[in-house]
């Protein structure tokens, strides 16, 4: 199985303000460091095309690829340690997002036979549940640092990050000119979001993001030191950003991986 919560980091990674980015075919490197000796740190490798969307991911459990196809318009999950793979369709994905919007409609519905004191509790738990999906509440501010330096080629300036007042990460950012892209390199993700939309319009999948440019500091996040009670705890950045001519199996699953049953084929939307 694919791990859901890597894949939205993957999708946080890379659904950004996408007026940025000058290739047709571009490949994008990233990665992100555990520094506390915990086994979550892991590489991608982004290969963005006008059709097709590739995104590598290795740890030390893990290799695999997600490969979406705008004409297909489906995404394949392909698993190397064990050579296989299934593919989600537009359908199951619009039959998921009608399964989840069901049960929230029947949790609805049973709410209303509770006493009107469970009643009110229940909807202020839900209510601050929905708040933190929605980062409602908080207060994120970056200042800059007036300090420079290059990292991974890239000239870079630091910015300080906090939520609530408590200093959570320190970020360098690029000017987008530096990684010589436009907004036509990033349609493909656009594509994939528009893909997605039926579970990611209640979901909130892409919203937090660790490149959100934000309005309050300038440029690319190229390093984001992430910290947590002052200590940094993992740190996130950019390796490479470079134009190439992909191979046309880059987009492909090789022909001697088995295919697997998509886990969303039997959900029902009914």
């Amino acid at each position: 199985m694919i791990h859901a919560r890597k894949l939205l980091i993957l999708f946080s990674l890379l659904i950004v303000n996408s007026s940025l980015f000058a290739q047709e075919e571009v490949k994008v490197i990233t990665s992100k460091t555990s520094l506390q000796g915990i086994s979550d740190s892991y590489e991608q490798k982004i290969y963005l095309h006008p059709d097709h969307l590739r995104i590598d991911s290795q740890d030390a459990d893990t290799d695999q690829s997600l490969i979406y196809s705008k004409k297909e318009e489906t995404i394949t999950v392909v698993n190397h340690n064990d050579k296989s793979f299934y593919v989600i369709t537009k359908d199951e994905l619009n039959a998921m997002g009608d399964q989840l919007q069901k049960i929230q409609d029947q949790m609805e519905e049973r709410m209303k036979e509770l006493p009107p004191d469970q009643q009110k509790a229940l909807k202020e738990t839900m209510e601050k549940q929905q708040q933190t999906i929605d980062n409602q509440g908080i207060n994120t501010e970056h200042k800059a640092t007036g300090i420079t330096k290059t990292i991974n080629t890239y000239p870079c300036k630091e910015y300080k990050g906090y939520t609530n007042g408590e200093l959570d990460e320190e970020i360098w950012t690029t000017k987008p000119k530096q990684l010589d892209m436009e907004e036509k390199d990033l349609q493909i993700l656009k594509d994939m979001d528009a893909f997605m939309d039926n579970i990611n319009s209640d979901q909130k999948l892409f919203e937090t993001n660790e490149m959100d440019l934000g309005n309050e500091y300038e440029g690319i996040p190229i390093r984001t030191i992430h910290l947590k009670n002052g200590k940094p705890y993992a740190t996130s950045e950019i390796k490479e950003v470079k134009s190439e001519k992909f191979h046309s199996k880059t987009f492909a699953t090789p022909k001697s991986y088995q295919q697997k049953t998509s886990p969303l084929r039997n959900i029902d939307s009914k």
